[in-house]
């Protein structure tokens, strides 16, 4: 009886620890990206004058930030090397919003959503990422 508790008990355990994983997961990589189409708009707005807007470089930062929040606690969760793209790409953008080079930030934006979906496809929940 005592063994069919605790069984009982580490399922509803491994459960709950899925349904965290896999919902922080989602719910940073949709953030990102729902930041990240955000400033793609704000660039588009832009047309042909200077992308390097004090608009523009606040989302910029906005985004690295809430990316170096969420990736801290990713990190428990996921190995850090399969992260670390996502952040050179987020400085990417980054840094060529302050250039003013507005073909590149868009070169930065499409990688930065390519990154998320592959991502967030690979790093679904898998019994390897619980244990």
């Amino acid at each position: 009886m005592k063994r069919l508790i605790i069984t009982i008990l580490f399922c509803a355990f491994l459960t709950t620890s899925i349904i965290f994983e896999q919902t922080f997961i989602d719910k940073t990589f949709d953030g990102l990206k729902e930041r990240v189409e955000v400033l793609a708009v704000s660039i588009e707005e832009c047309g042909e004058e200077a992308i390097d807007t004090d608009e523009n470089k606040k989302l910029g930062a906005e985004i690295l930030d809430y990316w170096h929040d969420r990736e801290k606690t990713l990190c428990l969760l996921i190995k850090h090397a399969e992260l670390f793209q996502i952040t050179d790409s987020l400085l990417y953008l980054k840094n060529f919003i302050e250039f003013d080079n507005k073909e590149e930030a868009f070169v930065g934006i499409e990688k930065v959503k390519y990154l998320i979906d592959t991502h967030n496809y690979v790093l679904g929940t898998s019994l390897q990422n619980i244990i």
